[in-house]
């Protein structure tokens, strides 16, 4: 029989919540993200592009594929060109979701459709996964890509086996889904919604527990997070307020910080810190150790493009004390937490940064930060030219993975479009 959901899971250090104060001073990286010319590349989606309107691959040929590369004057070994096979029609409406896992690329969107494809053969899908009842905007796979889950704007999540590959089963107790994760250890899936948080202790036959976290209000969770010890989470609601929970004795600790709605959140990789951003342009350090806010930062203050909600905020995922957060009026930038202080301002042009990720190209690289706009620009910062990652983006979301070194994905219409080039 299964243990309790809460028993089993990961255990951490305590980290003192004082310890990001105490942190020595890491290498100055100014260069690396404070110049335009450290732009590696901008990819703005065509010039004729109709977002939400279906387009057929326009075939290129040798030719107008060496006459591309020999408008850029040798500065890059390969440009924008798409050739017909780069083209995956992944579904006949917007886009919504892409996940990347090892091999497996899973696309979801507006036709109430996930579809599952290998990287290897993106001719056709080895799985599509119909059944949803609204648009799909969530797809995770569990930390050993055994286990797939697909979940859509009702509520409603598919639990699909990508390696035989077949559905299992369909869970339907969220209603109206915001977010949705898997535990780091662990196969539990966690996701939040309308009527709170849930989670599920999922094998391939079916779902062997159930939990549920409710905050006693009616606000939607909007966002969620596991905390570094695997045994907690910390969520945040539409009326601002923020919880954690312990997972074993679904008990919770309110932090009040005074945002307005909240939007999103991210949890530090090795310190007791969290970060939330709400509706209004701000950005809370709180301690999830004591459940106090450390910091209020104000992402709009000088910006000339007015206020608006934040639609990412991530930490640096490395030793820098930084974040970065990006908002729906086009202002991305980077904020020291342990001083308080605004460190760069990378983009503040009107169009709404929907999400951003940092990443490393190799071990002892420094890390490079990318950020996804509404129109489907994508923009990466770095101060090194080497050829070793590639991007996934969509309209509303962004990930990255390391294959072939040369690929983006992003949205155009109803395609998923890769673009090969060696600029990175």
């Amino acid at each position: 029989m299964a243990g309790d959901l809460g028993d089993g899971l990961a255990g951490g250090g305590d980290d003192p919540m004082e310890e990001y104060e105490m942190m020595g001073e890491a290498e100055d990286d100014d260069a690396l993200l404070g110049d335009e010319d450290d732009i590696v590349r901008v990819i703005p989606l065509d010039d004729d592009n109709s977002l939400g309107h279906s387009q057929a691959p326009q075939e290129i040929s040798g030719d107008e594929e060496m006459q591309d590369s020999d408008d850029d004057d040798g500065d890059e070994e390969a440009g924008e060109v798409l050739s017909e096979s780069q083209l995956v029609r992944a579904c006949n409406d917007e886009v919504y979701t892409v996940t990347c896992f090892r091999n497996w690329l899973v696309v979801g969107g507006k036709n109430d459709q996930a579809v599952l494809y290998r990287l290897d053969n993106l001719s056709e899908p080895i799985l599509t996964i119909d059944g949803h009842k609204d648009s799909v905007i969530c797809a995770e796979f569990n930390g050993r890509g055994r286990l797939l889950a697909t979940g859509d704007m009702s509520g409603l999540i598919i639990v699909s086996d990508p390696v035989q590959p077949k559905k299992c089963y369909t869970i339907e107790d969220c209603e109206e889904l915001s977010w949705m994760k898997w535990h780091f250890s662990a196969d539990i899936l966690l996701a939040g919604g309308r009527n709170g948080i849930w989670m599920w202790l999922i094998t391939l036959d079916g779902v062997q527990q159930t939990k549920t976290y409710f905050c006693g209000s009616v606000a939607r969770s909007t966002d969620g997070s596991l905390l570094n010890d695997g045994r907690r989470l910390i969520s945040c609601y539409e009326d601002g307020s923020v919880r954690i929970w312990s997972l074993k004795d679904e008990k919770s600790m309110s932090i009040t910080t005074g945002a307005q709605d909240a939007t999103r959140l991210d949890t530090h990789h090795s310190l007791s810190l969290a970060i939330v951003g709400d509706t209004a342009g701000h950005c809370f350090l709180v301690s999830t150790d004591t459940a106090k806010v450390l910091k209020v930062f104000n992402v709009h203050e000088g910006s000339e493009h007015g206020c608006g909600s934040i639609e990412c905020v991530r930490f640096h995922p490395g030793d820098m004390r930084w974040f970065a957060v990006g908002t729906n009026f086009g202002r991305f930038a980077i904020y020291d937490f342990a001083t308080g202080t605004l460190r760069h301002v990378l983009l503040d042009n009107e169009e709404a940064v929907v999400d951003c990720k940092w990443y490393q190209p190799g071990p002892g690289q420094q890390y490079r930060l990318i950020a996804a706009q509404y129109d489907g620009t994508v923009t990466t910062w770095s101060s090194a030219a080497d050829n070793t990652t590639a991007l996934v983006c969509v309209h509303l979301t962004l990930s990255y993975l390391y294959w072939g070194g040369q690929t983006v994905i992003k949205r155009c219409g109803c395609l998923v479009r890769m673009a090969v080039f060696t600029c990175f």
